[in-house]
């Protein structure tokens, strides 16, 4: 069974319709733009922890499968080679 992947919709639409409709559609959370990027990285932490996925370190959507722990990856059960990516310097 795939987890259960959390959407959070970024937009510039404030009213009240528009966040309605957002989330009647099915996502988890709801951001007008401009975003906070530390408030995004606090909501993106809490989903995963309300998912469970942040404990488990296992993502599987379709024939992917994420490994944080083995940082690895698997594609249909065959490695996909990961590459080191480093932080933007700032």
């Amino acid at each position: 069974m795939d987890d259960y992947l959390p959407i959070i919709f970024v937009t510039v639409r404030d009213d009240m319709a528009a966040k309605k409709h957002g989330f009647h559609t099915g996502v988890d959370d709801y951001m007008v733009k401009p975003v906070e990027l530390d408030e995004l990285v606090l909501r993106v932490e809490a989903l995963l922890r309300c998912t469970g996925i942040e404990e488990r370190h296992l993502l599987k959507v379709g024939g992917l499968m994420l490994d944080a722990g083995e940082m690895s990856a698997q594609w249909d059960g065959n490695p996909v080679e990961l590459t080191v990516r480093l932080p933007a310097v700032q």
